[in-house]
């Protein structure tokens, strides 16, 4: 099996350094991650994509076709 989902909602996530553990699971489609600093900047989402190119949904809204 393959890690698709990955929760880590209400975490002390401050930087995008920290996101960059992502790349170990390209297969996610599915993150949470509300309730983090890093959430709060503008191209988090961005960043979140960069790292796991399959994802679908972030926070709970869907991402395709964001840019």
């Amino acid at each position: 099996t393959k890690l698709e989902d990955l929760w880590l909602n209400d975490n002390l996530i401050k930087n995008f350094t920290d996101l960059d553990e992502l790349s170990k699971v390209p297969n996610v489609t599915c993150i949470y991650l509300t309730k983090n600093p890093v959430s709060l900047y503008p191209s988090y989402k961005q960043v979140c994509l960069k790292h796991c190119p399959k994802l679908n949904q972030l926070d709970g809204n869907y991402v395709h076709g964001f840019n």
